[in-house]
């Protein structure tokens, strides 16, 4: 027996039985043969060329979504332009209009302040005469009591003038107001010259104007006044 083992093939594939595997690499090979024909030239350039344009696809796809993006950016930004333009031109208008309002009032602002400088002028020379009077009161030679009641009479008088002179100031400082303001409110809204005139209906038949009523009375008046010196 051991003479016969020695002639047996020593092979992994032998089993003790005597029965060798089968070997698997010829399959193995024909599954190879079968599977090559999806490799051939003309397949392996179908799949190159559906490669490539999916890819060129993606690329054109990629770039197109980005111009989107691009172009999206830029109207966002174009709209903020022309948004901060219209608030700049409304800005504008109504600063021109305030400018507009500011030059029709100005001469009336000018003789406002005139009006409070002879105020204050008035005030300094009524307050000058009150100082000079003190300066006499002291110079002269009088008991205490005079100087006193002199003193008090001077202070009261110059009380009264003081108060004349306030409601004076702040009456003129009221009229020129209500007339700063009546300007500022004719300004905004004018009415036509047909509507300032004023007309008044004699005897129901024409219409005849102030102005020749005026001089009417006036002459009137003026040949009563002759007629008066004549009787005189």
């Amino acid at each position: 027996m051991k003479t016969l083992q020695e002639f047996r093939p020593s092979h992994k594939n032998v089993i003790s039985n005597g029965k060798a595997k089968k070997v698997r690499v010829a399959r193995k090979v024909r599954k190879g043969k079968k599977g090559s024909s999806s490799f051939t030239p003309s397949g392996n350039l179908t799949n190159i060329a559906l490669a490539l344009c999916a890819v060129l696809m993606g690329f054109g796809q990629y770039k197109k979504s980005s111009e989107v993006a691009k172009l999206k950016e830029a109207n966002a930004s174009l709209t903020k332009e022309i948004t901060a333009l219209q608030m700049n031109s409304m800005k504008y208008m109504a600063d021109k209009k305030i400018q507009e309002i500011s030059k029709e009032t100005y001469k009336s602002k000018v003789a406002h302040v005139d009006s409070l400088n002879a105020i204050i002028a008035k005030s300094k020379v009524e307050l000058a005469k009150a100082n000079l009077e003190i300066d006499k009161l002291k110079n002269l030679k009088m008991s205490e009591l005079q100087y006193k009641t002199k003193l008090a009479q001077i202070e009261n008088e110059y009380q009264k003038r003081l108060d004349a002179h306030n409601r004076a100031s702040t009456e003129t400082i009221t009229r020129m107001g209500r007339k700063m303001m009546a300007e500022v409110d004719s300004t905004k809204t004018r009415e036509p010259a047909s509507a300032t005139r004023h007309v008044v209906q004699f005897k129901g038949s024409k219409p005849v104007n102030a102005r020749v009523l005026t001089n009417q009375k006036t002459t009137i008046e003026s040949d009563e006044w002759r007629s008066n010196n004549m009787e005189l």
